[in-house]
């Protein structure tokens, strides 16, 4: 069982939640990471995935190199939409593990090279989306709406445990 905590500033007495806690609570879709405590994400667990790519997402516990937890929370939250879309097109398991692979290694390579800005939700989307485009070509249109959709649901309020609240006008990929 992985147990999460929150790290203190030396300077400020004031909680700051760990960037792995956040990324973790954003990929489950949990509300906001600097509420939460061990206990409600050790209870979150993965039972409520649709999907098997959602799965395979859901079971990366950490990810290294996030730096800021707001950044980690939106970049989990991104995963967490990523895989969504990934099952909604039956995308092969596969494709969702090479993701998370690709991507463990990317946040690790933006860390080392010392970049200012940590690595967030909007960096996890534009990497899915040049895996996109090179796998089904670059149809401006369809790009931007998937795009638009990922980024709207990695700023949607959720839940307090599991999905983004619902919009029953929509899924994920419809346009």
């Amino acid at each position: 069982m992985v147990t999460f905590g929150f790290s203190f500033s030396s300077s400020s007495s004031a909680r700051v939640p760990d960037p792995q806690q956040a990324f973790r609570a954003g990929l489950l879709g949990l509300r906001e990471p600097h509420r939460l405590t061990g206990q409600a994400l050790d209870e979150a667990g993965v039972g409520f995935a649709r999907g098997p790519c959602e799965v395979i997402m859901l079971e990366l516990e950490r990810l290294p190199g996030l730096g800021h937890w707001r950044q980690a929370f939106e970049a989990g939250r991104a995963l967490r939409a990523i895989a969504m879309l990934l099952d909604q097109a039956g995308a092969p398991v596969h494709v969702a593990r090479e993701f998370r692979e690709n991507l463990a290694s990317a946040v690790m390579t933006h860390r080392m090279r010392k970049i200012r800005q940590a690595w967030g939700g909007a960096d996890t989307i534009d990497m899915f989306m040049e895996m996109y485009e090179r796998v089904l070509g670059a149809d401006d249109l369809k790009a931007y709406l998937v795009r638009q959709r990922l980024d709207d649901f990695v700023k949607q309020k959720t839940d307090q445990v599991g999905r983004a609240k619902p919009n029953p006008d929509r899924e994920l990929l419809s346009a």
